[in-house]
């Protein structure tokens, strides 16, 4: 980043399990997941979404998005109908991206 460049502001949303969940299930296999996955790649689509996935070890999942502030990222993140269900849970944060990798 150049001096003169201002710093790139993402919103982090932490996907976690809600409620809902089914213990001793993957996260590929809660019911009604596919739900979450479909309204996600709807950001994809829109150029908001700039990374997303789940982890691994199966406790959740994260998204690295485009918003016009805090509040339309959470917005965005509480109409997920798996947060409205209680399948999952969200929180969003505000990352500041100093470094970047050029190679």
């Amino acid at each position: 980043m150049s001096t003169n460049d201002q710093p790139q502001i993402y919103y982090v949303l932490f996907h976690s399990p809600g409620s809902a969940w089914v213990e001793g299930t993957g996260f590929r296999e809660q019911p009604g997941v596919i739900e979450h996955a479909r309204y996600m790649m709807g950001f994809q689509e829109t150029g908001h979404m700039q990374l997303g996935g789940p982890f691994l070890d199966d406790t959740g999942g994260m998204m690295v998005m485009r918003a016009a502030s805090q509040e339309e990222a959470e917005g965005f993140a509480n109409a997920d109908p798996c947060v409205k269900n209680g399948l999952l849970t969200v929180q969003v944060k505000p990352w500041m991206t100093v470094f970047e990798s050029t190679k």
